[in-house]
């Protein structure tokens, strides 16, 4: 009778005939199946994860006290794991952020961003998983495998906790004090991540102690009030480590051309996240989420300076503005959103595979019109480098080529860095046709979010290249 109403999850061994070896060496087969699909992806692609992953053990623990709930359970943990992965990859901050532009699918080529082959993946994960729920299924007897896998588990928080990364008992802040990341929570992280994002809606966003466009364009535009401004951001332009590769990227602006009119000054300013918020870096000077800016935030915005001055200030993007609602915030920073409408000119579209709107040189060449006029702000934000790249590559630059090699950079990096420069030749061409000079800023968002290691590691984690063009 007493047996009848003991937990069927916690039956006893010899209710079930296991061998107590046997189950041990099952959960321990388990615990070590379950992360072993990341361990590999973690060796083949720049994913930044702990070595153990927390969440994954809390599914286990699930598994085996409610077995029907466990395959949810495993799914959900994988779920997160790969979601936080992919958005740190493309320098998402928040990982809600990154889930939450999938309401944007609709406007792009999803099939040029992922394709079949990730199919033999999923169904690769999902083979382990059955395997996985299969060895819990043996894991015998149940209630000493559970109380194991607390231990575990708890033994791992502990690890977590002491390693700095979860901020509990004054330790942390994110400061590492182990060499090794041994095991982490993503499911926490995310929940951290969250929190801080309602935390910083009530108050002002955070300032960069450092942020030479912007803090260069605002000074030029305080000595010079009727002078204009052209501001160009470019999409995923990063610093290569290789001073060659470096110096040819930065002399496609820097030409005998442009310096006749202007002082070129080679710069790099500093990055963090994703491409909006590298707006924010060179239009505000401010660290955080457009979602989360404030009338007090935008009264220090370039736009709204213009703005005091009754002077005009336009925002261009070759691609549909209401992704990431620009055609929301941007007005609210004094920025007139520009639109291309198909009329006697023809637009060039599709130079970016994934996002298939306007060709950025069709983009600068009507920047570079509004720029004529007596004291206004433009502002541009290209498209064309977007990853991925075109599956057909062009033909290397020689001297790029030469430089590449010798500095042993990837292939895949240098034919981005070549890109890249094709945008800044547009901008050169651009501004050569202005019959005004007004200040000009042309600086990266972030660096390419390149998912293999040594193509990711061609570029600077932290800064991104700037070049500032003052008036002689």
């Amino acid at each position: 009778m007493a047996d009848s109403n003991f937990p069927h999850v916690f039956a006893s061994s010899r209710a079930t005939g296991a061998h107590p070896v046997l189950g041990f060496a099952c959960l321990a087969g388990a615990v070590v199946l379950v992360q072993v699909p990341f361990w590999i992806a973690a060796s083949q692609y720049a994913i930044d994860r702990p070595l153990f992953n927390v969440d994954f053990l809390l599914a286990l623990l699930m598994a085996v006290a409610l077995p029907r709930v466990g395959p949810v359970a495993l799914a959900a943990a994988w779920g997160v794991e790969i979601a936080r992965d992919v958005a740190r990859c493309y320098h998402f901050v928040d990982t809600g952020e990154f889930i939450a532009s999938a309401r944007y699918l609709d406007t792009i080529e999803i099939g040029r961003i992922v394709s079949w082959t990730v199919l033999p993946a999923v169904v690769a994960l999902a083979l382990c998983g059955l395997v996985v729920l299969r060895m819990l299924a043996r894991a015998r007897p149940p209630l000493p495998m559970f109380l194991v896998l607390v231990a575990l588990t708890v033994g791992m928080l502990g690890v977590d906790t002491a390693n700095g990364s979860n901020r509990i008992l004054g330790m942390g802040a994110d400061r590492f004090h182990l060499p090794v990341n041994i095991a982490g929570s993503p499911g926490w992280n995310i929940y951290a991540e969250q929190r801080a994002a309602w935390r910083g809606s009530t108050v002002p966003m955070k300032r960069w102690a450092r942020a030479p466009v912007y803090e260069q364009m605002w000074a030029w535009k305080a000595a010079h009030p009727n002078g204009s401004e052209l501001l160009v951001l470019v999409e995923s332009m990063g610093l290569p480590h290789s001073p060659a590769v470096r110096d040819w990227l930065y002399a496609r602006l820097d030409t005998s051309q442009v310096q006749a009119r202007w002082n070129v000054q080679r710069a790099s300013d500093p990055f963090y996240g994703s491409t909006t918020y590298g707006e924010l870096r060179v239009l505000c000077g401010l660290r955080g989420h457009y979602t989360r800016l404030k009338r007090s935030d935008e009264e220090l915005c370039l736009p709204r300076v213009f703005a005091a001055l009754g002077q005009p200030a336009a925002g261009l993007h070759g691609f549909n503005l209401s992704m990431f609602e620009r055609a929301s915030w941007w007005p609210e920073l004094g920025l007139a959103p520009q639109h291309f409408e198909r009329g006697q000119t023809p637009l060039r579209m599709a130079c970016n595979d994934a996002f298939p709107g306007v060709c950025d040189g069709q983009v600068l060449t009507r920047a570079a019109t509004l720029a004529e006029r007596p004291g206004s702000f433009t502002y541009v934000v290209t498209l064309d480098t977007h990853l991925p790249l075109p599956q057909q590559d062009e033909p290397l630059n020689p001297e790029l080529a030469r430089r590449c090699a010798a500095d042993t950079l990837p292939s895949v990096a240098c034919q981005m860095v070549q890109r890249l420069g094709d945008v800044l030749d547009q901008i050169a061409g651009a501004l050569a046709k202005l019959q005004t000079t007004p200040m000009v800023a042309v600086v990266g968002d972030h660096a390419p979010p390149f998912v293999q290691p040594l193509d990711r590691d061609a570029f600077d984690s932290g800064n991104v290249p700037a070049l500032l063009l003052t008036p002689r």
